[in-house]
């Protein structure tokens, strides 16, 4: 119930318009389907979070980005004095409900991560 609520309040005025004006029931399921498909593409983005903002678990397998173009598998380790990032060296695989990276370390310009999905299931 709660997306819901959170789908309604978020169309815009503009398409609460067309929708409440709409001529028929297929007008008004594709000015729907139009801010449904805004609003998941809206919430695909807001996944990837800032390094400022947060820090990923230290040995999670994420995804790593640096917001200008690349992107790439990684985790984050621990170190002697601290932590650093660390890129997949091209093993993946699943172990148990994860998909983990095997990652090795590198001087990576991270700027925002991603948790990754679980894996399907078997």
């Amino acid at each position: 119930m709660e997306n819901i609520i959170n789908f309604i309040s978020n169309i815009d005025n503009s398409t609460y318009n067309k929708i409440r004006h709409s001529k028929s029931d297929a007008e008004c399921r594709r000015y729907l389907k139009e801010q449904l498909t805004k609003q998941l593409n809206l919430t695909d983005v807001m996944k990837w979070v800032a390094v400022e903002d947060r820090l990923p678990p230290i040995l999670e397998t994420i995804w790593l980005s640096n917001g200008k173009g690349w992107t790439d598998l990684g985790c984050r380790v621990e170190a002697n004095k601290g932590w650093h990032w660390a890129g997949q060296n091209g093993i993946i695989y699943q172990e148990k409900d994860q998909i983990v990276a095997e990652c090795e370390s590198d001087d990576l310009d991270v700027v925002y991560w991603c948790k990754l999905p679980k894996p399907p299931c078997v």
